[in-house]
């Protein structure tokens, strides 16, 4: 009887024993067979850059027929930069894009204020991206004879609708909040404002009211992390976030996909 249950135990721990080999194997196989994805996914992107790159807009005809193409095209759009190290001819290049295509309103962002601090390298290669852009075809909606930072304002010719872009850091959205608190409390001590007058909404409005853009529509990230880091959050309420995983090197197509999947999707407004 106890030689019975001896090679009972036996048995089962054997069974427990290629239990835990076969768990092992198959994990090995997964592993194996997502390395083996990626490794084929990385090797179609790095062959696809070169064809992509080739695809640049040297025509208001293209741009135009991109921008029509397109189910519904964001009023607003951020570029923000989730990576250490910037690039700002891409965010140039970008910046351009956005506008030739007929986006109203771009914000450029990184929390470290790196474009903020070099926004006169952005507009140098702002320039040298628009000099090819239209070295073939003019653009007259396209060309913007200046950038000004503090309005961020693009002043366009050829067309009625302005163009603005401004360039913001993780500092603008606390001094916003502390500017708006002293206001506010200012206004209590002059009894110009009751202090129970004083609500979320009634914040969140004042808020709205102090910057000349209206909400984020679309806000591109580039960077690893899935995080905005400070962005102003009063503005990006039914704000689409998509993610890419570097801005450097960015070629058209990879851009205008991003656009389509803004396009395609269907907001339902926390419906």
């Amino acid at each position: 009887m106890a030689e019975d249950r001896e090679f009972a135990s036996i048995c089962f721990i054997n069974k427990m024993g290629s239990g835990v080999f076969i768990r092992h194997f198959l994990l090995n196989i997964i592993h194996v067979l997502i390395s083996v994805c990626l490794f084929i996914y990385r090797g179609i992107h790095k062959a696809r850059r070169p064809l992509c790159t080739n695809y640049y807009p040297h025509s208001e005809y293209t741009l135009k027929t991109d921008a029509k193409s397109l189910r519904k095209l964001p009023l607003h759009v951020g570029i923000v930069v989730v990576e250490d190290d910037i690039n700002y001819s891409d965010i140039a290049k970008m910046t351009l894009w956005c506008l030739a295509l007929g986006i109203s309103y771009i914000t450029i962002y990184d929390h470290a204020g790196l474009c903020k601090r070099d926004r006169d390298i952005i507009q140098r290669e702002f320039e040298v991206h628009k000099k090819r852009l239209l070295s073939e075809k003019k653009l007259d909606n396209c060309n913007i004879q200046h950038i000004e930072y503090g309005l961020e304002r693009h002043q366009t010719q050829g067309i009625k609708k302005q163009q603005c872009v401004r360039v913001l850091s993780g500092c603008d959205s606390r001094h916003q909040l502390v500017s708006l608190a002293r206001d506010l409390s200012s206004s209590v001590l002059r009894q110009s404002m009751k202090l129970s007058n004083i609500e979320p909404i009634s914040v969140d409005n004042l808020l709205q009211e102090r910057t000349s853009f209206p909400d984020l529509d679309l806000v591109l990230r580039f960077g690893v992390t899935e995080c905005v880091m400070g962005l102003s959050p009063w503005q990006i309420r039914l704000t689409e976030f998509l993610s890419h995983p570097s801005h450097k090197n960015i070629d058209y197509t990879t851009f205008y996909h991003l656009l389509q999947s803004y396009a395609n999707t269907e907001q339902r407004f926390g419906k």
